[in-house]
């Protein structure tokens, strides 16, 4: 039996956090492994498919940057809790986790696996997290074949150690969603964009808004774009979004849809994905447009153009390039619906074909056993 944790900040809407769930009601029971889930902030967006699953969801509240109590409390709940493996989301809970996990008695500790889920961002503090973090972890996993790359290269944590899993998806339980009631309603005859995602500056929002201000009128007024996501990168930038959508009279094109679980049915309504971010590893939303038959325009970061077959499965367009993100806009009018539909079945047959929930699990698995061996064999 392997008793493993996921771990992270919180359960709120997220790829990150999406991916994380979606493992932990896969791997729970399979093959003798029993999961629970560790968070120290209590937004429970994501609990009711963990509950449904019987996967126990831990809280052990942390406040501040760093919080000397959260530590001791976490000590003592890996202690009593004696897990086999940890699986740590996202950077600085893992750099928490880590300090835990290393003050634990050797005979009680944990295998520990960092998980990378974005690109390696190069501000000061995160470098020296990633450096502490990633040259430490007994392993570390990231969903981009790229990012990858870079924490072997730029970090100097040995290929041995760093484990490319991308994203996967359970297209059972996604097409079963699909068909439930979208929370939005689509104009007759206008094109249909989203952008899923948090509002956040790396989503770039504003190349979105710059680029339908430089299309032609007639197209522009034909076209409705939703803005799908919780103000998770602050409520300042969240005000800039909509002052920006009205600074440019784009009151009527564009609607904001705060976080919502129906992805898959809002995807069903929807003509296509607009993803102009200006980085990225392995979108999720990406990997669930395509699971959806949407095609997609994004940016031609991270594993963007691994995704994505430009001009088959969807377009790609140069990061940061309003005018190029406009042009493309303008030919997915142009199109007309049979050929993004075409485009969207391309997406489909890629997903199954390489991304199905059950391979990347059973990948995960592989990784917990070996690491779990050694110290059952020790």
């Amino acid at each position: 039996m392997i008793r493993l944790v996921y771990y992270t900040d919180s359960l709120a809407s997220g790829g990150a956090q999406r991916q994380l769930v979606q493992l932990a009601c896969r791997l729970n029971g399979r093959d003798g492994v029993r999961v629970s889930v560790l968070v120290y902030h209590d937004i429970p967006f994501f609990a009711p498919p963990l509950r449904e699953a019987g996967v126990p969801v831990h809280v052990l509240r942390k406040h501040g940057k760093l919080d000397p109590a959260f530590l001791w409390a976490m000590r003592r709940w890996l202690l009593a809790e004696g897990p086999d493996v940890v699986h740590a989301f996202q950077l600085f809970p893992a750099l928490w986790g880590m300090l835990v996990q290393r003050s634990l008695p050797r005979a009680r500790r944990p295998a520990f696996i960092a998980a990378e889920r974005s690109a390696l961002l190069r501000t000061p503090v995160n470098e020296i997290a990633q450096r502490i973090v990633y040259r430490e972890a007994d392993a570390v996993t990231a969903n981009s074949a790229g990012v990858a790359a870079e924490i072997v290269r730029r970090l100097g944590v040995p290929a041995s150690r760093v484990h490319y899993l991308p994203n996967g998806i359970d297209l059972a339980d996604w097409d079963a969603r699909v068909a439930r009631p979208a929370p939005i309603r689509a104009d007759p005859g206008c094109l249909h964009l989203a952008l899923v995602g948090g509002l956040r500056r790396e989503k770039n929002h504003a190349l979105l808004l710059d680029s339908l201000a430089r299309l032609d009128p007639s197209l522009r007024a034909a076209t409705r774009v939703w803005l799908v996501g919780g103000e998770t990168g602050g409520s300042a930038y969240a005000a800039f979004v909509r002052d920006e959508i009205e600074r440019r009279a784009l009151g009527s094109v564009v609607r904001l849809v705060p976080e919502t679980p129906e992805i898959p049915a809002l995807l069903r309504i929807v003509d296509a994905l607009v993803l102009p971010s200006l980085f990225e590893g392995f979108p999720n939303v990406l990997l669930e447009a395509m699971a959806a038959g949407v095609p997609a325009v994004a940016s031609a970061v991270g594993d963007v153009p691994d995704l994505i077959e430009d001009g088959v499965t969807g377009l790609l367009v140069p990061p940061g390039d309003a005018q190029a993100l406009a042009r493309a806009l303008a030919r997915l009018h142009a199109m007309g619906p049979e050929a993004r539909r075409a485009m969207g079945r391309a997406g489909r047959a890629r997903v199954e074909a390489r991304y199905r929930l059950d391979a990347v699990a059973e990948r995960h698995l592989a990784l917990y056993a070996s690491l779990v061996a050694p110290a059952h064999t020790g």
